[in-house]
């Protein structure tokens, strides 16, 4: 898509056919509505309700691109239409740079990208293994971005809560920047799924008969192998789970079912058994999209990633003889800065360098130069053209006709200069065009009228649908 082309919305089916299905136990139902109040209470994100259906999505807790916000936007128009709530899933086990964002920076006619890291935190740990940063140090590392770009970070950062992780943290300033786009959204962990009363059975249900579970498991993964999932592992006497162990401090551990005994056991990677009741457990992405389609939500909007490993998930979940899973939705969207400085194509380059390489041997072709030397040039050519001209005379004219260029070149040097500029151009316009084709920008530095047409869009996609 040219850059020019602004924004695109995407979703898959079409939003008139997104309908929820299935239910959510009550059992499920109260403890989510428990453990997002406790969030809410602690962070000031929304709520849920008892009742209606849950229209979710999430992701991980970094400061992503319009593409990504576009799920939640089309999360909240779902969750009006269809009565429902909103729960968006902060996924606080994953390991990233979570407080490092690119920016673009402009100079003049040229737009360069840079990382900035607003703070330095721990990228081998899970952002729910470590403390949160120092607000100070961020606001602080706010210079690097322009005013206006600034502006609603900085606001975000004001009067933040007590945070007891940098999941936390991040939770809070992503929600403050969504806000005036989603609404008051209400937000559950990754870590806390595992409480839910169906999730804690079907970890039993793991343990009752690992082998089974794994070699689902890795079925599914088998059949689509470009979703880039790895399969579980499958020992002797141990079989791995889809489960992370989340400690403070430690990177993420794989976790497992020591089948040695009878009844299998969950042991860490050294074989020590994990006390279900104490740690901090988190699902693999294939567990952790199984349920939220399964006992949390009746619409899971993923994006086109997740919507790739997802297929992935029900292959397993049916090989597994689980319930059906509920719907399922996919959305993204590409959104794009807009830039008042020269874009270029790689042809406007070649042309440039080819123009130039003319420019140095044919000035006289563009402008008036010395008639003397012209003339001189004329029949130099001519006599190099001499098939019968002997080769030490035909050295000689070539060396006099370069001397000759050169000296039109240095009585026409503004011609050059505009031929070296343009040429300059021309590479600063395909970098500049690069830079506009992102679409990975952090979304509050996009123009808040860019942000309020990708809203209208996916309102537009919402409108006329039909009855369930």
């Amino acid at each position: 898509m040219a850059p020019n082309q602004n924004a695109r919305f995407y979703a898959d089916p079409l939003m008139i056919h997104w309908h929820p299905s299935g239910a959510v136990s009550a059992a499920d139902r109260q403890v989510l509505v428990d453990l997002v109040a406790s969030n809410a209470d602690h962070l000031g994100t929304g709520r849920l309700n008892m009742d209606g259906p849950i229209i979710a999505t999430g992701h991980q807790a970094w400061f992503w691109h319009p593409g990504i916000l576009a799920k939640d936007m089309a999360m909240a128009e779902a969750a009006r239409y269809h009565g429902g709530d909103m729960l968006h899933l902060v996924v606080d086990h994953d390991v990233h740079p979570a407080m490092q964002m690119p920016i673009p920076i402009r100079f003049g006619a040229e737009v360069i990208d840079q990382e900035v890291q607003l703070a330095k935190v721990h990228e081998d740990l899970p952002i729910a293994s470590q403390a949160p940063v120092d607000i100070k140090q961020v606001q602080d590392n706010l210079w690097y971005l322009k005013q206006e770009q600034s502006a609603s970070l900085g606001r975000a950062l004001l009067n933040m809560p007590s945070c007891c992780n940098l999941a936390q943290q991040i939770t809070v300033i992503l929600t403050r920047l969504m806000k005036q786009w989603v609404g008051d959204v209400p937000v559950l962990y990754s870590t806390q799924l595992l409480e839910l009363p169906s999730a804690k059975r079907y970890v039993d249900q793991m343990l009752d008969d690992p082998q089974s579970c794994a070699r689902c498991y890795n079925n599914a993964v088998n059949e689509v192998p470009n979703a880039g999932i790895a399969p579980l592992s499958m020992e002797m006497d141990r079989v791995e789970l889809p489960l992370w162990l989340i400690q403070w401090g430690k990177p993420r551990a794989r976790v497992y079912a020591d089948i040695a005994d009878e009844q299998a056991i969950m042991v860490d990677e050294e074989g020590n058994p994990i006390d279900r009741s104490e740690a901090l457990l988190a699902p693999k992405a294939l567990f952790l999209s199984a349920l939220m389609r399964s006992i949390v939500s009746q619409l899971f909007i993923h994006g086109k990633g997740g919507g790739v490993y997802d297929q992935v998930t029900e292959i397993w979940w049916s090989q597994w003889n689980q319930p059906a899973l509920n719907a399922l939705a996919i959305a993204s969207a590409d959104l794009y800065m807009q830039w008042d400085v020269p874009l270029a194509h790689q042809e406007d380059v070649e042309q440039a360098v080819c123009h130039l390489h003319h420019l140095r041997h044919n000035i006289d072709h563009y402008t008036e130069v010395d008639p003397e030397l012209a003339n001189i040039k004329a029949q130099l050519i001519e006599q190099l053209a001499d098939r019968h001209a002997d080769r030490k005379e035909k050295k000689v004219w070539f060396k006099q006709l370069h001397a000759i260029n050169d000296q039109f070149c240095e009585d026409h040097v503004e011609l050059l200069n505009d031929a070296y500029n343009k040429l300059t151009r021309a590479k600063q316009g395909i970098r500049n065009r690069k830079l506009a084709s992102r679409r990975d920008w952090p979304f509050f530095l996009y123009p808040d009228h860019q942000l309020e047409h990708l809203r209208y869009m996916v309102k537009q996609a919402n409108e006329h649908r039909t009855p369930a």
